[in-house]
């Protein structure tokens, strides 16, 4: 179990718990579907910071849901998902908004469930993908040793990810893509590409998704984001991985 989600969301189904349910008949209904680190918090946390859109969360997150029935004490095999949509919904929404960012593996583990997460009525379906995958490859083998997801998160553990665990991340992210391409595409409207929105000078991104969206928010990017791929400069692998391969 990550730890630090676990806590993390256990403090978010607190606050929601907490929240008067919203009468508002929900209009809208957004979807980001990603990989891994390829910046769907970072631009999760954007529209969150214009409190106009919902929440934007792992809603469907096996582990955000067990921290949700550890939170108000049910059992995993008496956990009702619909009920549960009914409580995410009416409390993380906002002006007619439900917001959801979804890992394609995520969308893997309902299915083999019988749920397609598809059949949902979003609105707005968008992809976030990062076009170099060895940096967003690097960046997974040192989170899933860490366990720090999030450029907050504090480490549980060094970083002793190696060039191989690098490779079997990098063929896990291809695997997922090529899912998004066979099952997943066709519901997507338009891509976001790490590279562009979550650097400098990203204001046009977001204001291009207010555009498509039809909303009158102005997302703005924030200014103290920190990429764990450069938190140390001297553990980056990317240069040495890359060498590794042509061996």
């Amino acid at each position: 179990m990550n730890k630090n989600f676990h806590t993390n969301n256990i403090s978010l189904y607190e606050h929601l718990a907490n929240k008067e349910p919203s009468t508002d008949v929900i209009t809208n209904c957004l979807l980001l579907i990603s990989t891994p680190r390829s910046g769907s918090t970072y631009f999760s946390s954007v529209l969150n910071a214009s409190k106009q859109l919902g929440i934007t969360n792992e809603w469907f997150n096996p582990q955000q849901i067990m921290a949700f029935c550890d939170f108000f004490g049910i059992k995993q095999d008496q956990f009702d998902l619909q009920e549960y949509v009914k409580f995410i919904v009416s409390r993380s929404s906002s002006q007619g908004w439900f917001s959801c960012k979804m890992h394609i593996n995520h969308w893997l583990y309902w299915s083999e469930r019988g749920v397609d997460l598809m059949d949902m009525q979003w609105n707005h379906v968008f992809y976030l993908k990062r076009k170099n995958k060895i940096k967003q490859a690097v960046s997974l083998a040192r989170a899933r040793k860490t366990n720090a997801w999030r450029a907050y998160d504090s480490p549980m553990a060094e970083d002793t990810s190696t060039f191989t665990d690098i490779l079997e991340s990098l063929s896990w992210l291809y695997e997922h893509e090529k899912i998004y391409e066979n099952h997943l595409q066709s519901y997507c409207s338009r891509s976001f590409v790490y590279e562009d929105f979550a650097f400098e000078n990203s204001q046009d991104i977001f204001k291009e998704f207010s555009r498509i969206v039809g909303t009158t928010c102005k997302p703005n990017p924030l200014n103290n984001t920190k990429r764990q791929e450069s938190i140390n400069p001297k553990n980056c692998k990317v240069n040495h991985f890359i060498d590794w391969l042509s061996q």
